[in-house]
């Protein structure tokens, strides 16, 4: 069964894609910039921005280890969550 679109609906459906497109490149753009700004290397920032894995799953990647230690935190008065010994 073949679909026939008009040329209209057709540019709609190209221009859409376009523009999703152009907004996931650009989304990708601040979390590498931050991430090379707190010293993390070009190309473990450049995996980790373009990773479609969401804030949780990457919350324990090495690049956010580099990025946030958990000194980071401790300096800013955020209790640990971990019990010491």
């Amino acid at each position: 069964m073949d679909v026939k679109y008009s040329e209209a609906q057709t540019r709609r459906g190209e221009v859409r894609y376009e523009r999703s497109a152009k907004q996931r490149r650009q989304r990708r753009k601040t979390p590498f910039a931050e991430l090379q700004k707190r010293g993390v290397d070009t190309d473990l920032a450049a995996q980790t921005a373009g990773s479609a894995h969401g804030p949780w799953r990457l919350a324990n990647s090495p690049a956010l280890n580099i990025a946030l230690p958990n000194a980071h935190f401790a300096s800013l008065g955020i209790p640990s969550l971990t019990a010491r010994r």
